[in-house]
């Protein structure tokens, strides 16, 4: 904006004559004091003139702060650092501090000896830049605070970036706004001048700008245009659809805002004018005249941070300075962002038609003389590639580097070497498939599609990357092309076609099915006049319209966004543009061939709000989350908080994730947070919805570990320290008859307690006290003066196991010890609990407790234990000492009686293979590294319910990753399962992949770790010295598969697919056909079976800590590379299992129905729609008035993008039964795709009064239609 920092009074070159502030000295005469209250009493009098028609005002207060000459002030703003701007009559700019001396004039003459500025009428400061008007040379001067040249835009006229007599000018996040005043709009452009649109200039005639002379923006982005011609402020929202307009003014000359309104300077009556942002007027102050508060020629006001306001006056040649009250508590902490804009980056000297960007990062432009391709780098020509013997129209580059050419005089594709040499081509003259006609551009897909914009035949072809048809789209295709010219993929392989004839871009799936259509001929916003080409990107699709010399941005729904760009030779307009290539999410990069020149722009986006902001309150903390943005320039969130309820938002993070935890808040207290994002060039968008929490006082953790040690007079205690933050000290208690007794408090983890009895029992309570003063739960422990000579209760071990970390959860259950523990003592010791726990390993002690003791008896107990996690962090086999403890009442006293134990702990990665089950701890499907990389494999196969090519496109995964099969050289499987006291290595699945090597069991349980973590079951399998395995296909044991049903077992039902995962590198097949021959050579000689799942009841899957670290993403194209064929082989054996038992039924009987039926409904779900197609239209020439039939013919066409036939199935299966009201919701939904929305309507409707539940069910297609529902 033009004036919104914190400012002071200045002057030019002269000292600031100030009204006097405070009450006269009282030694003062009478006169002295009169005369010192003058200037007040006498504007106090000018502005109680003003409000006779708003007596409710009259209080208002309006001081003069004081008053300077400075030349003819034409204009005024002020900098962050509180100098004043100046406009001066005789064509110069000038920059003072605030005493008055003069740092700096702008203007003077270019290195042509050219003016820099002729006649300046308005200025502007933001971002330590200052932007001037020039009315006389109709443009756009930017200087930098040092004052030199940076820039400058415009010329006279009235297209855009033109000018006549342009006067004032605003700033608004790098954004420009020019009051184009005989042109009747206000023009915006980029940082740098890039035309973006107008305001003002389009819509009924009482919304249109007629005179507008300056502006302003206010915090929630809304315009404010002073218009001479309206003798109004008109006010327009900021997407510039007007909004309303205010005042009656005589001559409106500047304008300005405070927190609470604006400020109007009114030159015809003298005035300055406040009104309310409603546009109520609220007061105003000034009048004609050479006194002060008055003036003579009232031209351009600024208003400071403080509140300040500044009016200059080129008459009185004065900068007068008041002081108005405003109303602090109006106004937003957040300014509105500006809009996305663009930013000319860089302008290549390059005559091209056509550009590219290759995998190197360099920009490739085909010459406009056909002759050579160049390779662009850093602004220069890298490289050369001729095409001898071509007439090139257009090129594109393949995933692979290589370069495919059309060639326009053969009308062929033809793709080239590195050095520009033919390597083979395809296509001819002609109409036929293959052929082209005017061909204008090409694609190549990310799976090697070439697609060919056959322009003269109307038409878009698809071809394999060895020139084989595939498909049309056009003509015959369904959809509708006149003069297909240009061509785009975006990331998705999503196809975008220019159609040139009809004025639209069509978009297409990656699998040719129509998504949406826009654009169309005409001049409006979104309409295109002679597009020429487009491109897309996640973010947007871009069409370079030469018709209205501009770049016009669509979201990805095809609605319109912004332009930019006008016709002109300047930089960053366009003469004759011809391609677009957009670089990344942000650059994007125009040919303009008649100017010779190449020009990049970088997009200056402003994200979204976040959405979905939640705070949750802790202990002196809050965590705050959010979603993260789909937009991919956000590179950051900005937080802000609001204390307690008090006014004003603080930045307090910025982080990286939608997440952030603040532990620097005050329990008791609520907090309002608010979260922003922020793009890669440092735009900040606008907060999201608040957030409030309000953080609870911290209670600490009991201490833990409390111990007693006791002598005869004395006890003393000790605890492990507790290391939470806002822990100020400990309490201890002693607890006798009634209630404990605070003995003394410490802020060291040790006390002790003296002048006690012997052979006395005493209990003592630790407690942790934070800063808030919350105490802990206390934590207790009994001790007894002095020991006695044998104790009353004795523990004895019986049996202590040894502890293998990677199995502890079985622990739980099973155990990992016996004692006995006797009764020394003559009386029975009734709830004696026995106690067990392990130093940091375990959170709490396990208890067992003995309801009744008798004397001189023993009980055995078997020692159960809960681990922690930090179980898992154990790295190497280490001692560890456990502690038993016995613990009862007596007399009302707490009596306890302990001791330790050592044994091994060996580290997570050890086991013996004792019992073979124990393996299945170490599969741990829910891991998030194997769930990334599972669900990414899984999401890229084809019809991915199909369990086998699921299993072999993951298996695939692993040899492309890299993984290996390495035999453990210290003890390798062979050994160490043949030695059940050996103690062996095993790796985590995740360490596997990470490490890119395993041992036969290690690749095993990686494998099925995958396999289950996409709920595919797995069996392991092992003969002496060899583990593989198998896993469950689904397949029909009783379908016909061929030499298929060789390789498989049956069990269970179900046929199961052994695999040899050594062979990890091979392909699926090769390790199939090993892991059956092993299979069949070891079945009934020692083969051994292991149900993972069965294994898991016993021995729990490990909780691994969380990791970074992820494998890099395998993508589908490089496995069908790697694999050719071989997926669709494992398709065809899982089809066959689906479909082979009703084929067989067919077969004897073709009329069949039932199975006829049946076969269509398999093929479809299997994803063969066209076999699908078929055999329902064979069992509805069986059964014509069956309407199940005809409603399943309708869904294979729709699944196949084939809606009007889909729409006539469905008609007729609703005409053979209309009570099935699914039978109407799919019409409604065969309607909508074919833009019918009135009968979609009407058949919705129809199903909604069948059945009123389906609204629910079908909510989405509801909610399309809901201004009908």
């Amino acid at each position: 904006m033009r004036k919104f920092a914190t400012w002071s009074s200045v002057t030019d070159n002269c000292p600031i004559r100030r009204a006097p502030r405070d009450l006269p000295d009282a030694r003062q005469s009478k006169n002295d004091e009169w005369r010192s209250l003058m200037p007040r009493l006498y504007l106090a009098m000018a502005l109680l003139l003003s409000f006779v028609s708003a007596p409710a005002l009259a209080l208002q207060q309006v001081d003069l702060l004081g008053e300077v000459s400075c030349g003819t002030p034409l204009d005024v703003a002020l900098d962050e650092t509180g100098n004043v701007i100046t406009v001066q009559k005789g064509g110069t700019v000038v920059i003072a501090t605030a005493e008055g001396r003069t740092l700096r004039t702008l203007g003077g003459k270019d290195a042509a000896g050219k003016l820099l500025l002729k006649k300046p009428t308005g200025v502007a400061w933001a971002q330590g830049q200052t932007y001037v008007v020039d009315r006389s040379a109709g443009q756009v001067v930017i200087f930098s605070g040092e004052g030199s040249l940076l820039s400058r835009f415009g010329r006279r006229g009235s297209g855009p970036r033109e000018f006549d007599d342009p006067m004032g000018i605003a700033v608004h996040g790098g954004v420009i706004y020019v009051a184009d005043r005989d042109n009747g709009r206000v023009q915006v452009f980029g940082p740098n001048g890039v035309y973006l649109h107008s305001i003002g200039s389009e819509g009924p005639e009482e919304t249109l700008l007629k005179k507008p002379v300056d502006v302003a923006i206010d915090g929630r982005g809304f315009l404010f245009v002073a218009d001479g011609g309206h003798r109004r402020v008109m006010v327009y929202r900021p997407d510039g659809a007007f909004q309303q307009a205010i005042g009656e003014l005589g001559d409106p000359r500047a304008i300005d805002l405070v927190s609470d309104g604006l400020l109007v300077a009114d030159a015809k009556k003298a005035q300055v004018v406040k009104y309310s942002f409603e546009g109520e007027r609220l007061f105003s102050f000034g009048s004609k005249g050479k006194g002060r508060g008055q003036f003579l020629a009232l031209g351009g006001i600024a208003v400071g941070g403080d509140g300040q306001i500044y009016a200059a006056d080129s008459k009185r040649g004065t900068l007068q300075t008041f002081q108005v009250k405003t109303d602090s508590e109006s106004g937003d902490d957040f300014r509105a962002p500006p809009p996305t804009s663009e930013l000319l980056t860089k302008v290549l000297p390059v005559a091209a038609d056509q550009l590219a960007w290759d995998r190197q990062g360099r920009l490739l432009a085909l010459d406009r003389k056909g002759k050579k391709i160049l390779a662009l780098a850093d602004g220069r020509v890298e490289r050369e590639i001729p095409l001898a013997g071509f007439k090139p129209v257009a090129f594109t580059q393949d995933a692979a580097g290589n370069l495919w050419v059309l060639d326009h005089a053969k009308k062929q594709v033809v793709k080239l070497d590195d050095g520009g040499n033919s390597l083979f081509a395809f296509g001819s003259s002609g109409s036929r498939e293959g052929s082209f006609s005017w061909p204008k551009d090409l694609v190549v897909s990310k799976r090697g599609a070439v697609i060919v914009a056959d322009t003269g035949n109307g038409r878009v072809q698809i071809f394999n990357s060895d020139g084989l048809f595939l498909e049309t789209l056009g003509k015959d295709s369904g959809s509708i092309f006149e003069r297909p010219t240009a061509l785009s993929l975006d990331g998705r392989d999503s196809l975008y076609v220019l159609d040139e004839g009809r004025k639209v871009v069509s978009v297409f799936s990656a699998e040719g099915v129509p998504l949406l259509e826009f654009g169309g001929a005409g001049s409006g916003p979104g309409r295109l006049l002679d597009p020429v080409d487009v491109a897309a990107n996640g973010n947007e699709i871009f069409v370079l319209d030469a018709g209205s010399c501009s770049v016009k941005a669509f979201d990805t729904n095809g609605a319109f966004l912004r332009e930019f760009g006008s016709k002109g030779e300047q930089e960053g307009e366009f003469r004759r543009p011809t391609s677009l290539a957009l670089q990344s999410d942000l650059e994007l990069w125009v040919a303009d061939p008649e100017e010779e020149r190449i020009q990049g722009f970088t997009s200056l986006y402003t994200p979204a709000s976040p959405e979905n902001i939640s705070a949750r309150a802790g202990m002196r903390e809050v965590r705050l989350r959010w979603d993260n943005s789909p937009q991919t320039y956000v590179k950051a969130y900005r937080v802000y908080r609001s204390d307690f309820g008090q006014k004003g938002f603080e930045k307090i993070a910025e982080v990286y994730r939608p997440a952030y935890q603040d532990a620097q808040v005050k329990p008791g207290l609520t907090y309002t947070y608010r979260v922003t994002a922020v793009a890669k060039k440092g735009q900040e968008g606008p907060p999201g919805d608040e957030a409030r929490a309000k953080a609870t006082k911290f209670r600490p953790s009991a201490p833990r570990d409390v111990r007693a040690s006791a002598l005869p007079w004395e006890v003393a205690l000790s605890w492990r320290p507790n290391r939470e933050e806002f822990v100020d000290h400990y309490a201890v208690y002693r607890k006798g008859g009634g209630e404990p007794r605070l003995v003394g408090e410490t802020r060291e983890p040790s006390f002790v307690d003296v002048a006690l009895d012997p052979e006395t029992a005493y209990t003592f309570l630790v407690a942790a006290v934070s800063t808030d003063s919350e105490e802990s739960t206390r934590t207790a422990v009994t001790v007894t003066t002095p020991v006695a000579t044998r104790p009353p209760v004795e523990i004895y071990i019986l049996e202590m196991q040894d502890i293998f970390s990677s199995n502890y959860k079985i622990y739980e259950n099973e155990g990992i010890g016996l004692v006995r523990v006797t009764n020394n003592t003559s009386d029975h010791i009734s709830r004696l609990k026995v106690f067990f726990t392990i130093k940091d390993f375990m959170d709490f002690p396990s208890e067992v407790e003995i309801e009744d003791l008798p004397p001189a008896q023993g009980a055995d107990l078997a020692l159960r234990a809960v681990f922690n996690n930090n179980i898992l962090g154990v790295s190497e086999d280490t001692p560890v000492q456990t502690e038993i403890r016995a613990s009862y009442f007596r007399n009302g006293e707490d009596r306890t009686f302990s001791r330790h134990h050592t044994l091994n702990l060996y580290e997570k990665h050890r086991m013996i293979w004792d019992v073979e089950e124990r393996f299945a701890t170490f599969i741990n499907p829910k891991d998030p590294l194997l769930l990334d990389l599972s669900r990414g494999v899984a999401v890229q196969v084809p019809a991915a319910e199909q369990i086998l090519p699921l299993g072999g496109a993951l298996f695939e995964t692993l040899g492309l990753l890299g993984l290996t099969y390495v035999q453990d050289p210290s003890n390798p499987y062979q050994v160490a399962s043949g030695n059940t006291r050996m103690v062996d290595y095993v790796q985590y699945p995740r360490e596997t992949l990470e490490r890119r090597s395993g041992d036969c069991d290690d690749l095993v349980g990686l494998y099925c770790a995958l396999l289950e973590s996409l709920g595919i079951r797995t069996q392991v399998l092992a003969y002496p010295g060899h583990m593989f395995m198998m896993f469950d296909t689904g397949l029909d044991p009783d379908a016909d598969l061929g030499p298929a049903r060789g390789l498989l077992v049956e069990q269970a039902g179900t046929l199961w697919a052994p695999l040899e995962v050594t062979e990890v590198g091979a392909s699926f097949m090769t390790a199939w056909e090993s892991g059956s021959k092993a299979y069949r050579m070891w079945e009934g000689r020692g083969l051994t079976r292991m149900d993972i799942r069965q294994a898991w009841e016993r021995f729990k899957p490990a909780s691994l800590p969380p990791s970074e670290w992820r494998a890099d993403p395998v993508a589908w194209e490089d496995l069908e590379r790697e694999f050719p064929g071989e997926f669709k082989s494992l398709q065809k054996i899982v089809v066959q299992s689906a479909v082979s038992r009703y084929l067989a039924r067919v077969k004897e009987n073709p009329r069949d129905f039932e199975a006829l039926l049946q076969l269509g409904v398999k093929y479809a779900r299997q994803g063969e729609l066209g076999e699908a197609i078929k055999r329902f239209g064979e069992a509805a020439r069986l059964d014509p008035g069956n309407a199940a039939v005809k409603n399943n013919l309708g869904n294979a066409h729709f699944l196949a993008g084939d809606y009007r036939k889909a729409q006539k199935a469905y008609q007729e299966a609703a005409g053979l039964d209309a009570g099935d009201a699914r039978i109407w919701v799919n019409l409604a939904r065969a309607h909508l795709k074919l833009g019918s929305r009135k009968q979609a309507e009407d058949a919705f409707g129809r199903a909604e009064r069948l059945d009123p539940g389906l609204k629910v069910e079908y909510r989405t297609i509801a909610l399309e239609l809901a201004e009908n529902y």
